[in-house]
C-alpha cells in the first residue's frame, strides 16, 4: 500500500477512504457539500461530483447520493444508454425539496468545493510532517545564496537557526538582501508538503489551499518521495495506483511575506459573510514553510501587542483560533517564523521582548570588497563592462552621504545607468561606464541634501 510510511496509530490515514466514515466527516455534513454543488452546478453525473468533491464514487458517493434520493432531495434521470453497467455515469438531478433544502443550507454556508479533512486529520498530518524535516547544511543555504555576498559568519548564523526550528529575526540597514535571506531559507527546508483543500470543524469550514501560496509540485519522482518519508503523490498526475485521499494536495514548501499592512484580526480565522465560510489566516496557509513578517514595527499595533500575539505559537507550536460561535480550537504551527525589519533593534522592545525570538540576525551593510563583487556581479547583469576605476569613484561617491554602503545600490545605479545608455542610444551587449553615468545614475538615486 502507497502509505505505509505512517506509524500504526495512523495508519490508512491518507489512503483512499473505503467508506462513509473513513472520511471523518459526517454523513449529514456530505450530504449537504453535495446537494450544493447539484444546486450550483445542475445536472451531473455521480463520476462528476466524485470528481469535484474529490471523493470516491464506490462506497463513499454513491452512498450520498441514495441518501439524498431518500430524502427526496435529487434523483437520477433516465439512462442514455440502456445498457449502461456503469452506474457512476448515472446523472442526477436536484428536486424541488432538494432547491429548498439547498438554499437553506446556503443561507449558512455557501462552500462550494472538494471536501474538506477534518481538524483531527490535519493535526495528526501536521505532525508527521513536522517530524520529517530535514536536516539543512551550510552548503545548502551556501547554494542557495550564492547570487549574494554573504560572510561566513551570517551563513553559518543562518544554519544554526534555519535548522533550530525556532524563530528569526532579520535586522539591519534597508536593501542588504534580508527579504531575499529569509525566502532562500524556506527553498532549502522541504521540497514538497501536504495541503489540504479545506478543513473541517463542527460543521464549519476553513479554506486553506491558496493559489497565492500554494503551489503544485510538478515532475514528483513517487518513488523518491516515498522513500524520503513522504506520505501522498501529487495528485493532479496520472497515476497508476489510485488509492490515496485526494482531498489532500502535494504543494512546494509555501513562503507567506506579509508587510506594514498586517493587523492583528488577520491572524485570526477570516470569517466571510457573504460566502459564510472561512479563510485560513496566514500563519496556517504558511503551514510546513516559511512565514516572513516583514518591515516588522511598522504595523497599525505596538511591536509589544504584535509580538505577544505570536508567544503561544512562537513557544507552543500551537495557535488558538476562534469561531464565529467562540469555539476556541487548538493549530498545529509548522514553519519557520522570520521577523524582519530596517528599523532600529532597540527603539522596537527591551530585553524580555527579544527574550522571546531565540534567533536575532544582524545583516550588516556589506564590506568594499563584498560591494566591489557585487557591483561586477550587475555590471555582467546589465552589460556593462567592469572598471576598478568605476566602482572606486562609486564608492567615494557613496561616502560623501550618511548611508554608508548598501548590497542594493549597484543595482540601482546600473538600472539608472542602463536607462541613461538608451537615452542616449549606447545600447549594446558590453558598454562602458563613465564617470557622467555614474554621477548622472546617482543623483537620480540619492535624495539630495534639502535647503532649510
Amino acid at each position: 500500500m502507497l502509505f505505509k510510511t505512517l506509524t500504526n496509530q495512523s495508519e490508512g490515514l491518507l489512503d483512499l477512504p473505503k467508506n462513509v466514515e473513513a472520511t471523518r466527516l459526517r454523513l449529514s455534513f456530505l450530504d449537504d457539500l453535495a446537494l450544493k454543488t447539484l444546486y450550483a452546478y445542475g445536472i451531473m453525473t455521480g463520476r462528476e461530483i466524485s470528481d469535484f468533491l474529490c471523493l470516491p464514487y464506490e462506497n463513499v458517493v454513491d452512498k450520498i447520493l441514495e441518501s439524498l434520493k431518500e430524502m427526496k432531495y435529487c434523483y437520477t434521470l433516465p439512462a442514455k444508454n440502456t445498457a449502461i453497467t456503469d452506474y457512476s455515469e448515472l446523472e442526477y438531478k436536484i428536486t424541488d425539496m432538494g432547491l429548498h433544502h439547498a438554499r437553506e443550507v446556503m443561507d449558512k454556508d455557501q462552500y462550494v468545493g472538494p471536501a474538506p479533512v477534518s481538524i483531527s486529520s490535519y493535526r495528526e498530518v501536521i505532525e508527521k510532517q513536522r517530524n520529517k524535516r530535514r536536516v539543512v547544511t551550510r552548503q545548502d543555504l551556501k547554494n542557495a545564496l550564492k547570487d549574494m555576498e554573504i560572510s561566513d559568519s551570517l551563513l553559518r548564523n543562518l544554519t544554526v537557526a534555519v535548522n533550530s526550528g525556532e524563530s528569526i529575526f532579520l535586522y539591519g540597514r534597508p536593501g542588504n538582501g534580508k527579504t531575499t535571506i529569509a525566502k532562500r531559507c524556506g527553498d532549502v527546508l522541504r521540497e514538497n508538503i501536504l495541503i489540504p483543500h479545506a478543513i473541517e470543524i463542527d460543521g464549519q469550514v476553513i479554506r486553506v489551499l491558496d493559489p497565492a501560496y500554494h503551489n503544485h509540485a510538478e515532475n514528483v519522482d513517487v518513488a523518491k518521495f516515498l522513500s524520503d518519508g513522504g506520505y501522498v503523490k501529487d495528485i493532479y498526475k496520472k497515476a497508476t495506483d489510485e488509492n490515496y485521499d485526494k482531498r489532500w494536495v502535494l504543494c512546494k514548501s509555501p513562503f507567506v511575506a506579509v508587510g506594514g499592512e498586517l493587523t492583528l484580526t488577520e491572524l485570526d480565522l477570516i470569517y466571510n459573510p457573504v460566502l459564510k465560510y472561512y479563510e485560513a489566516p496566514f500563519q496556517i496557509k504558511a503551514n510546513g514553510g516559511v512565514l516572513l513578517i516583514d518591515d516588522f514595527g511598522r504595523q497599525r499595533v505596538r511591536p509589544e501587542d504584535m509580538l505577544n500575539r505570536w508567544i503561544v505559537p512562537l513557544e507552543e507550536k500551537i495557535d488558538y483560533i476562534t469561531l464565529s460561535t467562540g469555539k476556541k480550537v487548538v493549530i498545529p504551527i509548522d514553519q519557520l517564523i522570520i521577523f524582519s525589519t530596517n528599523l532600529r533593534a532597540s527603539s522596537l522592545g527591551d530585553e524580555a521582548f527579544y527574550r522571546r525570538l531565540k534567533n536575532k540576525i544582524y545583516v550588516r551593510n556589506p564590506t568594499k570588497e563584498q560591494f566591489i563583487e557585487i557591483f561586477k556581479n550587475n555590471c555582467k547583469k546589465y552589460n556593462f563592462q567592469f572598471s576598478m576605476e568605476m566602482v572606486e569613484y562609486l564608492i567615494e561617491k557613496i561616502k560623501n552621504t550618511s548611508s554608508g554602503l548598501r548590497a542594493y545600490f549597484s543595482r540601482d545605479i546600473l538600472i539608472n545607468a542602463d536607462s541613461i545608455a538608451g537615452i542616449t542610444g549606447e545600447r549594446g551587449e558590453s558598454r562602458s561606464l563613465s564617470r557622467e553615468i555614474i554621477d548622472e545614475a546617482f543623483e537620480n538615486c540619492f535624495l539630495e541634501k534639502e535647503e532649510e
